[in-house]
């Protein structure tokens, strides 16, 4: 499992022991039950948000899931951080799970943005070599 899977698994287990639910339910994306929305939501924005999942490519962590319904989900849960406060605070503590998750000894969030920069960089030389 590369680090990048390793952090999108641990972020789902935070999403999934807020939510009281577990990671099966939420990836089948075939509940509407509303502590499993809750976790996938947050999920799906945490995946577009910080680890720049396109929308297209959420398929590949939710059976089923097109881009449309995961830009439903961002926007709905970007809107209930600002509207309510039981929801912002459980990104919160969210993203304190994150920030205390380590992976070689770098903070979680470090190690996201490392990731990000690399996919960054990678994608300028592919952009240069097909010039």
């Amino acid at each position: 499992m590369s680090d990048k899977e390793k952090l999108i698994d641990y972020a789902l287990g935070i999403c999934v022991e807020i939510y009281n639910t577990n990671k099966l339910l939420v990836l089948n994306n075939n509940s509407r039950k509303n502590n499993i929305i809750k976790a996938k939501r947050m999920f799906i924005y945490f995946l577009k948000n910080d680890m720049n999942i396109k929308h297209s490519h959420m398929i590949n962590y939710f059976d089923k899931m097109n881009h449309s319904t995961s830009i439903h989900h961002v926007n709905k849960f970007s809107l209930e951080i600002i509207n309510y406060p039981e929801i912002k605070k459980d990104y919160d503590f969210f993203n304190k799970e994150l920030d205390s998750y380590k992976l070689y000894g770098n903070r979680l969030k470090a190690k996201i943005r490392m990731i990000n920069h690399i996919e960054n960089l990678i994608k300028q030389i592919n952009h240069i070599e097909n010039d």
